[in-house]
């Protein structure tokens, strides 16, 4: 390294070090010295990079959330009005049949198209792949990927024999730095299940550093900091960011099927919950499962201070929870299954939006104040 390449190093690490001592994260750079020359480089980068004023603002404000979901007192929880969904239990075999041909119609004509939320590893199961991977034991070995794939592709197919017409329904699959190149070659072997690659679309979320409950960011090497998926809420920015608006336009797509990668159940671009969209003229809608017990472990949809909100059920109380109407029936019984179809238009308008984090509390490896591999610690988001 030359005396001017040294003075140059020097003086951005002087500038990060202001940074960091500004946002309180100075033990970022307390294994600097051990770095090699290339590794100092990269490390500073990736340092000088990072937005630490807004990570900090982010996890300040993370803290008002966190307080806000443990503390419910003095707001005012109403349940969703009968008026305000409609429920395939009591609309009628013929306003069923009325929407599956309108959700066919759609799809025949390419207005639909599905996303799945695939940026977290199975790890809560011990297994260290992208849960859309997952075999979950079935008889033909299937994994969840290709159950989800082989739904759209019959769905094509019923849509083709209704109206004579054939469309697609592109699958866009959102991932993360965790899980993006294990997917891609995953699909790739496996000739994407016959779907064809241009119809299955892998974009990356974006990634957020992880922090201790006291506000520092981990370290998960002498050199790395410790990164997570920057959530659902994310979801909207990543498709700005990587062009997916700008296909879904090309394409004709009106309206996305939003789901979760590990629930093997989805009816993927459900034509009736496509259809009861369309008939309503929706552009944001929820599907939910009647809740069959008052504590049930699921999200409670609902509205907070007026407006519509997601209730954990670890959030709610238990006289709440119960209450019931004069035939018995559970008030609170929307329960949340992640299942959402928005309009394109919808997912455009969100972009303007500014959303509060939700707070994730996990277990990631880290660095300890020694240097040493440590497996696990918490996590906030």
């Amino acid at each position: 390294m030359t005396k001017r390449e040294d003075c140059s190093v020097c003086s951005r690490l002087d500038e990060i070090k202001k940074t960091l001592e500004i946002c309180n994260q100075t033990h970022l750079l307390q294994f600097y010295n051990d770095l090699s020359a290339d590794e100092r480089e990269n490390y500073l980068e990736l340092l000088k990079s990072t937005n630490f004023v807004a990570m900090n603002d982010l996890f300040q404000e993370a803290l008002e959330v966190l307080e806000e979901q443990e503390n419910l007192s003095g707001k005012i929880i109403e349940p969703v009005a009968v008026s305000d969904f409609g429920s395939a239990l009591t609309c009628g075999q013929e306003k069923i049949q009325f929407y599956w041909n309108s959700g066919l119609e759609a799809i025949s004509e390419g207005k639909v198209a599905a996303l799945v939320l695939s940026g977290g590893q199975g790890t809560r199961l011990g297994l260290n792949i992208p849960k859309g991977m997952i075999s979950i034991e079935l008889p033909s070995g299937k994994t969840i990927f290709q159950v989800h794939i082989e739904r759209i592709r019959k769905l094509q197919e019923l849509a083709q024999k209704l109206t004579k017409k054939h469309g697609f329904v592109p699958l866009y699959i959102l991932t993360s730095e965790t899980t993006h190149k294990q997917i891609e070659e995953f699909l790739e072997e496996n000739d994407y299940f016959e779907m064809g690659k241009k119809n299955i679309i892998l974009f990356r979320q974006g990634m957020n550093p992880c922090f201790t409950l006291d506000g520092k960011i981990i370290l998960s090497n002498k050199d790395s900091i410790a990164m997570a998926p920057d959530g659902t809420g994310g979801l909207y920015q990543a498709m700005e960011n990587n062009g997916i608006f700008e296909d879904l336009q090309k394409r004709g797509v009106h309206y996305v099927y939003v789901y979760p990668a590990d629930n093997i159940m989805a009816k993927v671009a459900d034509p009736i919950f496509v259809g009861y969209c369309i008939e309503s003229k929706t552009d944001c809608a929820a599907k939910v499962l009647k809740k069959h017990k008052a504590k049930q472990n699921v999200g409670n949809i609902c509205k907070v201070d007026g407006f519509y909100n997601l209730v954990e059920y670890s959030e709610i109380s238990d006289e709440l929870a119960s209450r019931t109407d004069d035939k018995g029936e559970l008030l609170f019984q929307s329960g949340s299954i992640c299942i959402h179809i928005f309009t394109v238009n919808f997912m455009k308008q969100m972009l303007a939006k500014k959303f509060r984090p939700h707070v994730a509390k996990k277990k990631v490896p880290f660095i300890d104040e020694k240097g040493y591999y440590v497996n696990h610690h918490r996590q906030m988001l």
